[in-house]
């Protein structure tokens, strides 16, 4: 094969993969990009995140895909017999694609026990934290976090700074307001 009808295939198949769902430069599934979260969330693009504004930065996260199962049975009657015969058909559908994108989150400085105790207490309030408000970000933390965050449109247990404001737990500039 000549170096050129290579790099040719390679050419259709960047332009291929650009076709696919949840590819390409303004990728942020459309759940995501309409979510009350969208603001600390962006696609990524490249090795660097955008710029961060002043006690935020930016973390690279993987959103899962998401995947239907549907299975639908049939039962069809013998005339002559009368027994049924029950046939199942199971489908698959992929309803978004993993994602690769930046997420803007409190600083890990910010990140002290004091802090992750009010993420736990508000979190608490909300009825979404069953477990003792310790200050560590453990798993409980994290599932409750995820829980939270899944609601506004984000499947992730890493605290963005939209989600820390909304939990009143970061102060919004007055740009934001």
């Amino acid at each position: 094969m000549t170096a050129e009808k290579l790099a040719s295939m390679l050419v259709v198949a960047a332009g291929l993969g650009a076709c696919q769902p949840g590819s390409g430069p303004e990728a942020l599934p459309p759940a995501l990009a309409s979510s009350v979260l969208a603001g600390s969330v962006a696609p990524r693009n490249g090795p660097t995140p955008p710029e961060a504004r002043d006690g935020a930065c930016w973390s690279g996260e993987t959103l899962p895909a998401v995947f239907e199962t549907v299975t639908a049975q049939t039962v069809a009657q013998a005339a002559k017999t009368g027994t049924a015969q029950v046939t199942s058909t199971t489908r698959h559908r992929i309803l978004r694609d993993r994602t690769e994108v930046w997420v803007l989150t409190p600083c890990p400085e910010t990140m002290s026990p004091e802090f992750v105790a009010s993420l736990q207490r508000a979190l608490k309030a909300r009825g979404l934290f069953a477990g003792t408000v310790s200050g560590a970000l453990d798993g409980e933390t994290r599932s409750a976090l995820r829980r939270f965050q899944s609601a506004l449109g984000l499947d992730s247990d890493r605290l963005t700074l939209d989600a820390a404001k909304r939990l009143g737990l970061s102060v919004y500039t007055p740009e934001e307001l």
